[in-house]
């Protein structure tokens, strides 16, 4: 049996269970998706079509009427929040074919895997494609179309989503926040002081 039958499988039994059972339904997703960190709180009504492909850190929060279908991984990092009625798709079938249906095609081979980076915010309704890269600190606003890599520590929004502003008010403030993350959750940031510095070159 392989992954993806299994994965049907699995979601037609837990789709059967009477709201009552949510507690059990999310206990059982938490156990069988690819990894799960700690305190990590998933909305009885999230649905995982593959859930062999996810992977949660700690201390995220998935609000209600989440989807996620992906071909490749996702790993949704530390301390992400995701509003209500998010989706992230992450495949897609070969339209180029003359003598097949797109229906039974298989998928293209340019997908690649979704990472949204730690102390990410995800607004409501956004959606979410292959190839894309949410970075670290970033803030997603409602109803947004993300496929392409976003910039860390910064507030985009649109379809597709376009660079609004950096997240804090001045180069100042973002250091005192890497200073924190760095003394409350011993997290360092991945990305250099000059990127960092470029968000606010506008700014000067």
């Amino acid at each position: 049996m392989t992954n993806s039958t299994m994965a049907i499988n699995v979601n037609r039994i837990l789709d059967s269970f009477p709201n009552i059972l949510w507690p059990l339904r999310t206990y059982i997703i938490k156990k069988i998706l690819r990894s799960v960190g700690k305190r990590v709180c998933i909305s009885r009504t999230a649905y995982f079509e593959n859930v062999f492909t996810v992977n949660i850190g700690n201390d995220v929060f998935i609000n209600r009427d989440f989807y996620c279908s992906t071909v490749k991984m996702i790993f949704i990092k530390d301390r992400v929040m995701i509003g209500p009625n998010c989706t992230i798709i992450g495949g897609d079938h070969d339209y180029s074919r003359i003598n097949s249906c797109m229906r039974f095609c298989k998928f293209l081979g340019d997908n690649k895997e979704i990472v949204i980076e730690e102390d990410a915010w995800i607004g409501c309704g956004t959606l979410i494609l292959k190839k894309a890269k949410i970075g670290e600190g970033t803030i997603v606003g409602a109803n947004s179309l993300v496929n392409n890599p976003l910039l860390p520590y910064s507030v985009y929004a649109g379809q597709p989503a376009r660079f609004i502003k950096p997240r804090f008010e001045k180069l100042e403030d973002l250091s005192l926040h890497l200073d924190y993350m760095r003394n409350m959750h011993g997290f360092e940031t991945s990305y250099s002081f000059e990127l960092l510095e470029s968000l606010y070159s506008d700014q000067q």
